[in-house]
């Protein structure tokens, strides 16, 4: 499958991490600062990015919409 074939190549360029549920991602710019941990343990990211299949057509592109992403990740995701 050509998509397990990019996420496996993928996961070897220097500077990606792969969290154990498969999701992979790469900090171009890390932040200063306090954890994001909440109370309720969960993680909120903003984040600008540009979401590409392997076959090059845009999921989303934070530059076309003009806002970043926000995704909010248990402890557990971690």
């Amino acid at each position: 499958d050509e998509g397990l074939k990019f996420l496996e190549e993928n996961g070897k360029r220097e500077g990606v991490i792969t969290l154990d549920s498969g999701l992979q991602y790469e900090v171009l710019n890390a932040g200063e600062g306090d954890a994001p941990f909440l109370a309720a343990k969960i993680a909120t990211a903003r984040f600008h990015a540009d979401h590409i299949l392997s076959h090059a057509s845009a999921l989303r592109s934070a530059a076309v919409e003009g806002a970043p992403a926000v995704l909010a990740m248990p402890e557990s995701a971690f």
